[in-house]
Formats: structure tokens, sequence, C-alpha cells
């Protein structure tokens, strides 16, 4: 998890290998949502020709994002697409 609590943070990452979940969510108990999290980031760029695969639809089922007790803003990227 990457955490940055002030309003400006410019952080540039390169990505050219290929990042893979896990295909189990045991090792989290409750923090399941936390294995790639960005979260209170603004001008983060991130580039390069690596994967980031989410290992599909299973995930979905155990972490909903609905989360009523959750009011930070989401950017949701469905598994195998491209962001740029």
């Amino acid at each position: 998890m990457i955490k940055a609590d002030v309003t400006e943070f410019r952080l540039f990452s390169q990505l050219d290998g290929t990042i893979i979940a896990p295909t189990d969510s045991k090792p989290w108990g409750k923090g399941i949502l936390q294995w790639l999290e960005f979260t209170k980031l603004k001008g983060i760029t991130v580039q390069g020709k690596g994967i980031i695969d989410g290992r599909g639809s299973g995930w979905w089922l155990e972490a909903p994002y609905e989360d009523p007790y959750d009011d930070e803003r989401k950017l949701i990227i469905p598994l195998n697409n491209t962001v740029q």
C-alpha cells in the first residue's frame, strides 16, 4: 500500500515487470482490499510496459466495492484493461 496524507504528492513509478495477485485471500484476513492500494495521492504517474494481473473475478466476489462506511472516491480499474 502506498499512502500519503498531503494534498500535493508527486510520485513517479516505472512498471516494466509483472505484478500478480495472490490466488487466495487468507493471508490478509479482513484487509483483503489492500493487496494493491493507492490512497490519498494526487499527481501519481505510473508508466511502462508492465502488467498488473489481478487474477480475475474470484476477487470481486470476496471484495464488494460498495462499502457504506467508506466515503473516499475510488478509481476502479477493471481487470485486464489498460489505463492511460
